[in-house]
């Protein structure tokens, strides 16, 4: 098993996105929200199940920004591209490896 060893101040500089806003209905449903799987993305040590991960949490990002069109609560929509961008670095990093 291959793995990405994440230093400290990478995993920090990819945390750096906000206050944590989550959707309790969504959660409730048993849909994790965007936030969760992002982070999981950005702890998945395993290079195999990296793009996987990433794929998720880029969805889940995604209907989130399609649901924020036409509010914006709080700076989400912020955030939501700013997670997007890291989610899209972290792939590119991870193919280096």
């Amino acid at each position: 098993m291959q793995t990405l060893n994440k230093p400290l101040k990478f995993r920090r500089y990819f945390f750096e996105i906000g206050p944590p806003i989550t959707s309790r209905r969504a959660e409730r449903a048993g849909n994790p929200s965007w936030r969760n799987l992002y982070e999981a993305a950005i702890l998945e040590g395993d290079l195999m199940n990296l793009p996987l991960r990433i794929e998720d949490a880029k969805k889940a990002i995604g209907t989130r920004l399609v649901e924020r069109t036409l509010s914006d609560q709080n700076g989400e929509r912020e955030a939501l591209v700013k997670a997007l961008n890291v989610l899209e670095d972290l792939l590119k990093m991870s193919k280096a490896a």
